[in-house]
């Protein structure tokens, strides 16, 4: 029997949680660390090949959603791992990310579920920035980066979907780790 060293066991890729398909199912973009940072990555569902989207040296991609329109990608990334992930925007297709929040002491998660509106205009997500123990549902209009705080209320409130219309937003308050509401 000979010995194996364990570093033919060892992953010499890593993934993080966040993937998301095309809205025409041909697309994947993801996150991998195949660049030495976990970056964000686009794959056509059975190429062999894929194609970085991102280049962070300090940073790393966490969350990403792709537009109802197939033309953008909203996606966070924290700094040297400090979990305060800043929300970024870039087309579909490549180029320069654009940040459209930067708080460094700020946990910005995206929404759970769909975070474009319907239309691809708008992202939902929720942040700490107004007080470090709450957290607020904001709603960002991409073309304008204008701003508006749908939920400001005492707790934790995590942004989930809009409405398949785009008039209404679902939001779950966390009361506590076995309580939450939906609003």
């Amino acid at each position: 029997m000979t010995d194996i060293p364990f570093r033919d066991f060892a992953p010499v890729r890593r993934f993080q949680p966040a993937l998301a398909l095309s809205p025409d199912g041909t697309t994947v973009v993801y996150s991998s660390n195949a660049s030495g940072q976990p970056n964000l990555w686009r794959q056509g569902i059975g190429d062999d090949h894929a194609s970085q989207l991102t280049r962070f040296t300090d940073r790393a991609v966490r969350d990403v959603a792709w537009s109802p329109d197939g033309a953008a990608l909203v996606f966070t990334a924290d700094h040297e791992g400090d979990e305060f992930h800043q929300v970024f925007v870039m087309s579909a297709a490549g180029g320069e990310p654009r940040a459209l929040t930067d708080a460094p002491k700020v946990q910005h998660p995206l929404a759970v579920i769909e975070t474009f509106s319907p239309d691809s205009r708008f992202i939902l997500y929720a942040g700490n920035d107004r007080d470090q123990t709450c957290q607020d549902v904001l709603m960002l209009e991409v073309a304008t980066e204008v701003r508006t705080r749908l939920v400001t209320a005492d707790g934790l409130h995590f942004a989930n979907a809009f409405s398949p219309d785009g008039r209404f937003v679902a939001v779950t308050r966390l009361n506590s780790n076995t309580d939450a509401d939906v609003l």
